[in-house]
């Protein structure tokens, strides 16, 4: 199978349950749920991707940086139980400063759909693969780099801010004793702040806060009145969205209405909590290779720490 990917470039997979796990119903649908959660139409930032790029682009980093095939397999599948809209189904029925809805369902989501009978073929243990903790490299806690966390925010990097960036990040990465790290303190640095200029700038930034807010008021009015179920969010965005647009229920279009406008919205500083409710707190810490040790780089670039403080 020949894969084509903004980051890795073209790749060619040879392994058959790569291929017929893509290729499945289930893994497809991933190419109409946006990684940032509201579809464009309804978002401020445009230059979206897809969890079937993600999903993918996590995968082939995985390869790249000579992991088992299992732990490829693993990453390939670690976001294909996110429901329609991503993680603003957290702030429908979950947690929006957790924001792990969907890590909470995956066991049960791959155990149910057709994708376990594609690991049973390739004698694959479901039960293991769903758990993400068994991988270190694929999964890592906060601070520590992630291939998922590296790519969904490379990605963004390679998508909104600067394309050649990211090549230069993934050749200086390397894997020591399963902790993914820089070979440079340059790198880890740019990489330390780029990711904490996305989560400002971004993930966690009044507009973004305020459109989950909104969109995700709107996906309750649908609920409540029976519009939309939970299980509609297993199929994908349109989906969804078409049943709310179907409806032309006031309240739902007023708000929608809001969404695909530019928001005029002021931001108080001091006491911002009272209306929107704050999103997951992301960071990271990277490791770098100094003279043979790994160093954390919030150690050696004080105004790193200071920030991360």
């Amino acid at each position: 199978m020949e894969i084509n990917d903004a980051l890795c470039g073209e790749v060619i997979v040879y392994e058959p349950v790569i291929s017929e796990i893509i290729n499945t119903k289930t893994f497809q649908r991933l190419k109409k749920i946006s990684q940032y959660g509201p579809p464009s139409e309804f978002y401020h930032i445009k230059n979206s991707f897809s969890r079937y790029e993600h999903s993918i682009g996590v995968m082939l980093l995985l390869r790249k940086l000579d992991t088992s095939l299992e732990e490829q397999v693993a990453g390939l599948l670690h976001d294909v139980s996110h429901t329609a809209f991503s993680h603003v189904f957290d702030w429908v029925v979950g947690s929006y400063t957790k924001e792990d809805y969907q890590d909470s369902n995956h066991a049960k989501f791959l155990l149910e759909s057709e994708l376990s009978s594609v690991l049973n073929k390739h004698k694959f243990n479901v039960n293991k693969i769903s758990n993400l903790h068994n991988y270190k490299i694929l999964d890592n806690h906060i601070p520590n780099l992630c291939a998922d966390r590296l790519d969904y925010s490379l990605r963004e990097i390679y998508h909104r801010i600067d394309k050649n960036l990211p090549k230069s990040l993934l050749e200086d990465l390397i894997i020591i004793e399963d902790i993914i790290a820089f070979k440079s303190k340059n790198m880890a640095e740019i990489f330390g702040k780029s990711y904490s200029e996305l989560q400002v700038g971004h993930w966690a930034n009044a507009e973004t806060r305020l459109r989950y807010y909104l969109f995700s008021m709107a996906l309750k009015i649908a609920m409540d009145k029976e519009i939309i179920s939970k299980e509609d969010f297993y199929q994908d965005d349109d989906y969804v969205v078409n049943k709310l647009k179907e409806a032309n229920d006031i309240s739902i279009n007023s708000l929608m209405d809001a969404l695909t406008n530019k928001l005029e919205f002021e931001e108080n500083t001091n006491s911002y909590n009272l209306l929107l409710p704050k999103k997951k707190f992301r960071y990271v810490d990277p490791y770098y290779l100094n003279d043979g040790k790994l160093v954390r780089l919030s150690e050696s670039v004080s105004s790193y720490k200071e920030f991360l403080d």
